[in-house]
């Protein structure tokens, strides 16, 4: 366990680093959230664009930030050298998520704060079911990206993996919750962000949902992609 924790301090320390990195998952999506949300009228649109934008940091860790890093640090050979060490592949990735778990928690808050004092929106009708959601989007979307990244060798590659998974998976999302009928928004029912932002929009907005649909969606997503992960990791 010594060294897990020794990973999350050097990370945590590393990403406080990378301004980059940094600003785009904690603050990229509140910025959004105001933009857009500042162009719309008050009421049910303005609610809509602040629950996507608040899926949209776990998504941006998962998809694009966490693959891209690790990808990154095994084309320096920067993984071969964590090789020697005890440490399993299982608990290094469970030490980068973590590192990248309490960043988009940090980034959940900033468009959470910012949406109901600058926005006016109402208050989340249910905190502790609200935050449990975010939490189980943010831990979903870190294990595909521990999948993701868990053999590509090249950042070029990982990159266009990432932008397309991300920018397919945002149009599905934007598309369906618009609410109109397609092709879209029928693909809006598999996509993991969908279920995400239907829990948090229940919970934010008290509705009667069943939730277990949503919730088994995002568990299968975490066990399938942590477990695989797992196995396919490579060091170098």
């Amino acid at each position: 366990m010594h060294a897990f924790w020794q990973i999350v301090r050097t990370e945590l320390r590393l990403m406080g680093r990378d301004l980059t990195n940094l600003g785009f998952i904690v603050f990229f999506p509140a910025l959004m959230a105001l933009i857009l949300g500042l162009q719309m009228p008050s009421g049910p649109s303005q609610t809509a664009n602040a629950l996507m934008m608040l899926a949209f940091g776990p998504m941006i860790f998962g998809i694009m930030a966490f693959p891209m890093s690790l990808v990154n640090y095994r084309e320096r050979g920067m993984l071969r050298r964590l090789q020697i060490t005890p440490i399993s592949p299982m608990r290094y990735l469970l030490a980068q998520a973590l590192v990248g778990l309490l960043l988009v928690l940090l980034g959940g808050m900033v468009v959470l704060v910012l949406s109901i004092l600058v926005l006016k929106l109402p208050l989340p009708a249910n905190w502790l079911g609200l935050a449990i959601s975010f939490l189980a989007g943010a831990i979903a979307f870190s294990a595909l990206g521990a999948l993701l990244g868990s053999r590509i060798r090249n950042t070029r590659s990982i990159q266009v993996i990432s932008i397309l998974v991300f920018g397919a998976m945002a149009v599905v999302l934007v598309s369906s919750n618009t609410g109109k009928s397609g092709l879209l928004q029928q693909l809006g029912s598999w996509v993991p962000a969908r279920h995400l932002v239907q829990l948090l929009e229940a919970n934010w907005l008290g509705l009667s949902f069943n939730i277990w649909p949503s919730l088994a969606v995002l568990a299968l997503l975490t066990i399938v992609s942590l477990g695989s992960a797992a196995k396919l990791f490579r060091w170098e």
